[in-house]
């Protein structure tokens, strides 16, 4: 349940996407859309294929593409897309895939006398390489000089095994710019189902949800919150990035309500991942999620188009 916020008309909606289009120069406002890969080349060639049929404005946007290693067969497809998207690559320099035997990766030393986290686990060092590489990442992405031609206040972040629909841009520089009319939104989310777990909600609206999970789109003021609240950020014992952002929002370190649009607009492909096949499952509710999204992964299809601009507010 929630209240509807009136929704924009025409001429506001067209003002809020106009200030992300590009002039035929190449110059104004953008979102960089970043990509973490590892090694899931198919997987993220249907992501490439979705996204070279959609609104993305590939000639001139930056397609940023962080590599958790160098994986030939990932680099050697990467390479084919820089003579059509604006590629900039970079490449995660404490990688796993790199230095399989050493922090932070499958380092035996590390488990040595710990107890384990709060749940009793022991250090997962799959996770923790998932988390280091997303925050290098992120501050590496924000620090990105690029050039004189484009302003760049958010990113839309995702992995590699995510399809897009045939609208996504337009609906991540909507969503943006419904989000930056409130102080204590951390962002948008492009997946109100968190990958199959929960259902679509009904008509073409925004919704205001707490943060669960990427993919997700984020400005500079809410990831300054997170570098101000990095001793809490890197010492918590979840080593998901996705919790421990979680873990800020329930200190209030940072804000935890997102908008989402009422359809999903990516949707998750890969029957392995960080979600999908944890070996730690601590609850029943746990497992049958995991049901849900290596279900929701086996049958997927392109996300439908979302032209909403109104907001259903949280009560």
């Amino acid at each position: 349940a929630g209240e509807k916020a009136g929704a924009a008309d025409g001429v506001v909606e067209a003002a809020a996407r106009s200030f992300f289009l590009l002039s035929e120069t190449g110059e104004g406002n953008a979102v960089p859309f970043v990509y973490m890969v590892h090694k899931r080349v198919d997987d993220f060639k249907h992501a490439i294929e979705t996204l070279r049929n959609s609104d993305f404005p590939k000639g001139s946007v930056p397609l940023v593409v962080s590599h958790d290693g160098h994986v030939k067969e990932m680099m050697d497809y990467v390479e084919t897309l820089k003579s059509e998207f604006n590629v900039i690559q970079i490449f995660h320099p404490h990688a796993c895939y790199d230095s399989p035997r050493s922090f932070p990766a499958d380092d035996p030393e590390l488990n040595e006398g710990y107890a384990g986290d709060t749940y009793g686990n022991k250090r997962s060092s799959w996770a923790t390489c998932a988390k280091h590489h997303w925050t290098w990442m992120m501050k590496t992405v924000f620090d990105m000089d690029f050039g004189k031609k484009l302003s760049v206040d958010s990113i839309f972040f995702m992995e590699e095994d995510y399809v897009v629909s045939p609208t996504i841009y337009s609906t991540v520089t909507q969503g943006i710019h419904l989000s930056s009319n409130k102080k204590d939104y951390f962002g948008i989310i492009l997946d109100i189902t968190d990958g199959g777990v929960h259902r679509e909600r009904g008509g073409e609206d925004w919704h205001e949800i707490t943060f669960r999970t990427g993919p997700m789109a984020i400005g500079r003021k809410s990831w300054q919150k997170v570098v101000d609240a990095s001793d809490e950020f890197c010492n918590y014992d979840e080593y998901n990035w996705d919790w421990s952002v979680v873990h800020l929002m329930n200190k209030r370190l940072v804000p935890y309500k997102v908008l989402a649009p009422s359809i999903a607009q990516v949707r998750h492909i890969g029957v392995d991942g960080m979600h999908v096949n944890s070996d730690q499952d601590t609850t029943a509710a746990g497992r049958r999620d995991k049901a849900k999204l290596r279900k929701a992964a086996a049958h997927w299809t392109i996300p439908r188009p979302f032209h909403g601009t109104g907001v259903v507010h949280a009560d």
